[in-house]
């Protein structure tokens, strides 16, 4: 298969376009359904589609959009056999990590520690309907720096040991590289991952990942994790509820963080942003941040967070046809050199090509190179990335 086929280049395919539409559904469009649901009953290279939603992390939410439309036996049928296999490892998957995760809840909870659940363990109920489709790698927990050692004795005391890996030739767990641990403790906005073996046969381990700052250690853009945890709502799950930031706070911590992981030039060459995490933003938009664009916006204004978040809006505009940036008044900041910037290892600006679009088709990282100062230049320095462990 080339990578052509794959979305690397040309004209937005049939394949690509019901990939993006899969991504966002969520049952208030009925526009955006009926065009999917012609798509699928249309001509589609199904590998070239199973390939694009591996890679964005969509094999899941792909079948349970070709079951819901009884339009699955249209596949061939080791491909039907795959989809609905995956699509229940996802809902076991989620329904064990959604259990730990109360279960550490708990826990932190009856020791007085200020946390909340971020990322996809709540983004699975809040966005997704608790169905299953929406892939969860770890429990994402959001904590006060003063609260680490008492957070990471919690999690010992539940079973989880630090700065270990699973390691799937043997299923045990292994010491993370002394490299890997001496970037934690040179870039603390996390904690080394916490990792306990489960005894489930398919989801073999639980790992939680502890984070201090909603953005990166060393960066001028930051949100004070304090105000961020002072309002906290709780999210329905099943079996329970489970602490979440509050939809402005929740908002924001979404799109920095992919921005964190889409304007990096070590991420982007390694392990680049993906269709999923702008699905995220797109979807906590539509059902909850737009109505909230007083507070988003005055959060934006107070804490200088324009460049980055206009950085995401803009691209997430583009590919979605939504009007974020408008909203929240970002529309000065969508110029393009800012757009099209990325940041090097040493905070050196540089800049890649295409558009956002295209660079989520490819399967290929995108040509960077030296670039001229964006606009907000002045607002760049000392931004070198972190380089973030390997596992």
């Amino acid at each position: 298969m080339s990578v052509a086929a794959l979305g690397g280049a040309g004209e937005t395919g049939a394949e690509w376009r019901l990939l993006e539409l899969v991504a966002q559904l969520d049952g208030t469009d009925a526009d955006r359904t009926a065009e999917a649901v012609r798509l699928a009953r249309g001509s589609l290279d199904t590998d070239v589609l199973l390939a694009q939603a591996v890679r964005h992390h969509l094999l899941s939410a792909l079948a349970a959009f070709l079951l819901d439309h009884e339009l699955m036996e249209r596949w061939p049928r080791a491909t039907r056999t795959h989809l609905s296999y995956t699509y229940r490892w996802t809902r076991h998957r989620t329904r064990l990590l959604v259990a730990e995760a109360q279960r550490i809840a708990e826990v932190l909870g009856a020791a007085g520690i200020p946390f909340a659940c971020t990322k996809g363990i709540v983004y699975q109920s809040l966005l997704y309907g608790s169905r299953g489709t929406r892939y969860l790698a770890d429990i994402d927990l959001m904590v006060r720096p003063d609260s680490r050692g008492e957070v990471a004795r919690a999690l010992d005391r539940l079973g989880f040991a630090a700065g270990k890996y699973f390691d799937h030739r043997t299923d045990g767990l292994v010491d993370l590289a002394r490299r890997d641990i001496a970037l934690y403790a040179m870039y603390p906005d996390h904690l080394p991952h916490f990792v306990r073996l489960s005894g489930d046969p398919v989801t073999p381990y639980y790992k939680v990942d502890v984070a201090f700052s909603l953005t990166w250690y060393g960066s001028r853009w930051q949100v004070p994790v304090d105000a961020a945890l002072a309002g906290l709502v709780e999210v329905p799950v099943t079996g329970g509820t489970l602490p979440s930031l509050a939809v402005p706070y929740s908002f924001l911590f979404a799109v920095l963080h992919l921005f964190r992981e889409a304007w990096f030039a070590r991420t982007m060459r390694t392990s680049d942003v993906r269709l999923g995490q702008f699905a995220d933003v797109v979807r906590l938009w539509r059902g909850y941040a737009a109505r909230e664009v007083g507070a988003i916006g005055g959060l934006i204004r107070s804490l200088a967070l324009e460049p980055p978040v206009a950085w995401v809006c803009h691209h997430a505009d583009s590919v979605f046809a939504t009007t974020m940036s408008d909203a929240l008044g970002l529309g000065d900041y969508g110029d393009e050199r800012w757009l099209r910037s990325a940041c090097g290892s040493g905070g050196e600006v540089l800049d890649w090509s295409g558009d956002m679009r295209s660079r989520l088709r490819s399967a290929l990282p995108p040509a960077i190179a030296p670039a001229a100062d964006p606009r907000f230049a002045a607002e760049l320095a000392g931004l070198a990335p972190r380089a973030r462990p390997a596992r």
